[in-house]
């Protein structure tokens, strides 16, 4: 029989892994209204940043959501979890970027790839950020709270 914590981990990579499908097609709708000679253009790298980002903050809206009420003494426990979900569909999410840029203009821009894929790395790491200070604040009504220590 498996444990809650074995569940809620389960649950989390299953939202992380169904976003993941989810983002990934609307990349490639993305893709395809940039396809005759404008897939070169910046508009089109900031648009597939902004599903990936956009993306990654449902998925952590999600774990908030879908996760069911846990003790304030496992609230830690579980952001920690979602946090490594999350960074796991963040490295996802910046390679699957890398390799479509690469395949596209990776041999005539370089530096617009590497800098990109930065940007995109650091705008899924504020993503992560606020999910697992949503999930504080869903749980404990603050961040701050969760974090003293109980009498």
């Amino acid at each position: 029989m498996p444990t809650d914590q074995s569940n809620r981990s389960f649950r989390l990579t299953a939202i992380a892994q169904q976003e993941l499908q989810d983002i990934l097609r609307s990349a490639g709708e993305v893709d395809a209204a940039y396809f005759y000679g404008r897939r070169n253009s910046m508009r089109w790298i900031l648009e597939r940043a902004l599903v990936a980002a956009l993306g990654m903050r449902r998925a952590g809206a999600r774990m908030s959501q879908k996760i069911p009420a846990v003790r304030t003494e496992e609230v830690a426990l579980l952001a920690t979890e979602a946090e490594e979900c999350l960074d796991n569909l963040a490295e996802s999410l910046v390679g699957a970027h890398r390799h479509r840029l690469m395949a596209s203009i990776g041999s005539s821009i370089p530096t617009a790839v590497s800098s990109s894929c930065r940007h995109l790395s650091s705008e899924l790491s504020r993503e992560r950020i606020y999910a697992v200070e949503a999930i504080h604040r869903s749980f404990c009504g603050s961040v701050s709270s969760c974090m003293q220590p109980s009498m």
